[in-house]
C-alpha cells in the first residue's frame, strides 16, 4: 500500500483553516503542529484568515457573562465565565430543558476559572481578538477563554499625574483595543483627576500598551464626562459616549488604537431627543448604535452624521421588575434581538411581532453588563 506525506507547508495552511476547537485538539498529533498551535504567529495568521468567517458560531453570535461560584477558600469567590452561542440560545427558547435548568446544551457553553477574586470581583473592560481584558483593583488581567491561558499586569506611569482608581467608573472610563498596524493591544484610560481643595479638577485621556504596561497621558483638558464605564470598540477606535460640560448635549468620543488622535462628533438632535435616560452605547449589526429607553438608532456609514437611522422600537419588557432598560446586544438574520436585564438574564425580542420571550439560563446565573461581550471571535492568541 503506497503511503503519502504531505508537505509541512500545506499542512500549515490547512491548519489556518480550521476552527480553534479542531487545532486545540490537534496538538497531540506531533511536536510540530503542537509548536505552531502556540506560537503567536500562527495564532494572528489563524485570526486574520478567519476573521470574517464565523466558524463555530464564535464571531458574531457569542456572549460572555460572569457566574460567580463559591471558591476553595472560606468567602471567596471564583469568577466563572459562561460561553454562549446566541443563536442556540434563540433556537433553544421551545426545547426541553436540560437537567440543570438550563436551556443552553453543554457544547455550547463553557466555565472558564480565573482564579480567586477574594471577594473582590473582576470587571470586563473589553474583548478584543479572542481576548478579554479586566481591571481587578486597578490591575489588568487578560486572558484567552478558549485557550484557558491568562496573564496579569501592574501598570507603572510615565506621567507625574498618574491615574489612580479601584474599578471601572464615569471618572475613570476604560476601553480596550488593537492597533492592527503593530500588532499592539491596548488600554485607554478617560480618568478626571480630582481637584485639591479649593483646586478645578481635569479630564484627561491616558493610553497603555501591553506587554509595555506603562499609561501614558495623550490628552488632557477634555471637556466632555464619559456617559459609561466602558469604551466601545468599533473600525479601529474606542468610542464613548459623552456629555459636554458646557451644555445636556450628547457627543460621541473616538480615540483611534493606531494613531491615538481622538475626535468628537455631535449625536443629531433628531435622535437624541427621542433617547430618553439611560442612554447607552454600543454596536449592532455592524454599526455603532444608541440605544435609549424603548428606541434603537443606528449609524449606517461610519463618521456621517446624516446616516443615523432608527433601527427599531420596544414596549415596556414585563420581565423588567425595576423599569430598567434592556440592553440590546444582538440581532438575528430573522430579526430576532437578544437582549441583556442587569443581574435578572436575558431575554429575546421578535422585532416584527413585538414580543419578548424569557431565555432560560442556568439557575444561578447573574448577568452583568460589564461581562456581555457583543462581539467574541476564538483565537489562539496568547496574553500579549
Amino acid at each position: 500500500m503506497a503511503s503519502y506525506h504531505l508537505p509541512d507547508e500545506l499542512i500549515y495552511e490547512i491548519l489556518l483553516r480550521l476552527p480553534v476547537k479542531s487545532i486545540l485538539r490537534f496538538r497531540s498529533v506531533c511536536k510540530a503542529w503542537a509548536a505552531w498551535s502556540s506560537d503567536q504567529h500562527f495564532a494572528y495568521k489563524h485570526l486574520n484568515a478567519n476573521q470574517n468567517n464565523d466558524i463555530e458560531g464564535g464571531s458574531a453570535s457569542a456572549i460572555h457573562c460572569v457566574i460567580p461560584s463559591l471558591g476553595e477558600g472560606e468567602g471567596e469567590q471564583n469568577q466563572i465565565v459562561y460561553n454562549c452561542s446566541l443563536q442556540k440560545l434563540i433556537d433553544s427558547e421551545h426545547s426541553n430543558s436540560c437537567s440543570d435548568g438550563c436551556h443552553v446544551t453543554k457544547a455550547s457553553t463553557r466555565k472558564v476559572h480565573v482564579g480567586s477574586s477574594s471577594g473582590n470581583s473582576m470587571y470586563c473592560i473589553g474583548v478584543c481578538n479572542g481576548l478579554m481584558c479586566c481591571d481587578y483593583m486597578g490591575k489588568f488581567v487578560i486572558w484567552n477563554p478558549t485557550t484557558k491561558k491568562t496573564k496579569s499586569y501592574s501598570i507603572a506611569s510615565d506621567s507625574g499625574d498618574a491615574p489612580t482608581y479601584s474599578m471601572p467608573t464615569v471618572d475613570s472610563s476604560l476601553g480596550f483595543g488593537f492597533d492592527a498596524t503593530t500588532n499592539t493591544h491596548k488600554a485607554i484610560l478617560l480618568w478626571y483627576k480630582k481637584p485639591s481643595l479649593g483646586g478645578v479638577g481635569e479630564r484627561m485621556v491616558f493610553v497603555c500598551s501591553f506587554p509595555t504596561c506603562r499609561w501614558r497621558r495623550i490628552y488632557q483638558g477634555i471637556t466632555y464626562k464619559p456617559n459609561q464605564t466602558t469604551g466601545i470598540l468599533f473600525n479601529g477606535a474606542l468610542h464613548w459616549l459623552v456629555i459636554a460640560s458646557f451644555s445636556s448635549s450628547y457627543f460621541i468620543f473616538a480615540v483611534d488604537l493606531t494613531t491615538e488622535q481622538g475626535s468628537i462628533s455631535p449625536v443629531p438632535v433628531r435622535v437624541a431627543t427621542g433617547l430618553f435616560h439611560p442612554i447607552e452605547l454600543g454596536v449592532l449589526r455592524g454599526c455603532l448604535a444608541l440605544l435609549g429607553n424603548d428606541v434603537v438608532w443606528t449609524m449606517k456609514n461610519y463618521g456621517v452624521e446624516d446616516s443615523w437611522e432608527k433601527l427599531f422600537m420596544f414596549p415596556r419588557c414585563e420581565f423588567c421588575p425595576d423599569r430598567s432598560m434592556p440592553l440590546p446586544i444582538w440581532i438575528s438574520e430573522k430579526g430576532v434581538a437578544v437582549l441583556c436585564i442587569n443581574e435578572f438574564g436575558m431575554v429575546s425580542f421578535d422585532i416584527k411581532q413585538q414580543k419578548f420571550e424569557k431565555i432560560p439560563t442556568h439557575s444561578t446565573t447573574r448577568i452583568s453588563k460589564s461581562w456581555v461581550s457583543k462581539s467574541f471571535a476564538k483565537s489562539l492568541l496568547l496574553p500579549p
